[in-house]
């Protein structure tokens, strides 16, 4: 797999946007139920203002990010990433579903189908610009309600004939704030919340987490009332998106109950130790901050200083 290369993702990414494109708004809704999570897609073509407003906001950030290319932090995303960078992903790793819809099977939207059901269920949208040599950038927002003009506001009125009137209809108020696009194999991050949601990665992450849960509860280091453990895990997203790092990384594969007894003390980390049974003792809720930065080898010391730190973010050398 390619690696990402800043310099190539936004010189291409600028290039394109200053060609002659053609662009489609692709809406994604939503409807979710306990058993599943139907999305729907409806498109629609922009005219040459809007077309034009929305590229030359766009190619305004990407040339501005280009200006300081060198002196902005590009890490690659992981779930315990809060670091305020631009993160970026390969796009095999992302939801396929929404990334690489074909807007040529997207049937288009009716004007009387822009109703209150319609925006209640709005997930988000893509904006795909295109050239004449098929080339394509996807931009990806995260909507929500609120930044729906509903007819029932007080202050949402219309100018009929001279007079102010209210509005007859909800109004779709687009913002040129953009969450990630995908463009040359990787998706460029700038919201990633908004990415976390519109991907669906919460369901993801509680997936992972249950997954390396069970098998944590398989080798030599037990924690004790388990169960209320894994439910307290499962029910917290940070929680969850460190239990999905602590999946990919693995490290808990080897973890020794020596291990855990050292770290404890070295750390001073909060929970108590059954020694003899080689329990790891789970009594109150920030025990479980401790026991997740064990798994997830956050816990360091500085060669320089000889200081030790909780890290929330590791790049190997």
């Amino acid at each position: 797999m390619a690696e990402f290369n800043q310099d190539v993702v936004f010189k291409g990414t600028e290039t394109l946007l200053s060609d002659n494109l053609s662009a489609t708004l692709i809406f994604i809704t939503r409807e979710k139920s306990e058993e599943s999570i139907t999305y729907n897609f409806n498109k629609v073509l922009l005219n040459q203002e809007v077309q034009d407003n929305f590229r030359k906001s766009f190619l305004g950030k990407i040339k501005r990010i280009r200006h300081s290319i060198y002196k902005i932090n590009f890490e690659k995303y992981s779930p315990t990433n809060t670091s305020d960078c631009i993160k970026y992903v390969s796009d095999n790793e992302v939801e396929q579903k929404l990334l690489k819809i074909n807007k040529d099977e997207v049937g288009p939207i009716k004007s009387n189908e822009l109703n209150s059901g319609f925006f209640g269920n709005l997930w988000g949208y893509i904006v795909i610009f295109e050239n004449n040599n098929n080339e394509s950038l996807r931009i990806f927002k995260r909507y929500t309600p609120g930044n729906i003009l509903r007819k029932s506001f007080l202050n949402a009125l219309i100018i009929k004939d001279g007079t102010f009137t209210k509005l007859d209809k909800d109004i779709f108020k687009m913002d040129y704030k953009i969450h990630c696009f995908l463009f040359d194999g990787f998706v460029v991050i700038f919201a990633k919340r908004s990415f976390e949601e519109l991907f669906e990665l919460g369901d993801k992450f509680k997936k992972e987490s249950k997954e390396v849960l069970d098998e944590i509860n398989k080798t030599e280091v037990k924690i004790s009332n388990w169960d209320d453990f894994k439910e307290k895990c499962c029910d917290n997203i940070i929680m969850m998106r460190k239990l999905s790092n602590i999946k990919a990384k693995g490290y808990y594969k080897n973890i020794t109950f020596a291990q855990v007894q050292k770290m404890k003390k070295d750390y001073n980390l909060r929970f108590k130790i059954d020694k003899q049974n080689k329990i790891i003792i789970y009594q109150e809720y920030k025990d479980i901050w401790d026991i997740l930065a064990l798994f997830d080898d956050d816990l360091l010391k500085s060669e320089l200083t000889q200081k030790k730190y909780e890290v929330s973010f590791k790049k190997e050398r």
